[in-house]
């Protein structure tokens, strides 16, 4: 199955999913995935996020240094920092997406 492209409007919340809340699946490079705005007005949102191409997501305090930038551009994979802490990781089309929560 394939998610709907970028920007595509909440779906209805699956099975298990307490109503009240909205699931947007998304699709795009994970550097824009990571840098989507959170809602001026927060509201019950899970965001299902699906990179397409290859990265390499650093945690919110981790140094670039970590990661030979220019083997990583050798590649094709880019390298992009989430807003929470946490390890390397690397994520990209048909590998695990994520899921960030946003909580009023």
């Amino acid at each position: 199955m394939t998610p709907p492209a970028a920007g595509a409007g909440g779906q209805a919340a699956p099975a298990g999913v307490a109503q009240g809340w909205t699931v947007q699946h998304l699709r795009g490079e994970a550097g824009e995935l990571h840098l989507r705005p959170l809602p001026a007005a927060p509201a019950r949102e899970v965001w299902v996020l699906t990179p397409v191409r290859p990265a390499l997501v650093l945690g919110s305090t981790q140094a670039e240094a970590l990661v030979d930038l220019g083997e990583a551009a050798r590649l094709g994979v880019d390298v992009v920092r989430r807003r929470s802490g946490g390890g390397v990781v690397m994520v990209g089309p048909g590998d695990p997406l994520w899921v960030d929560v946003v909580v009023p």
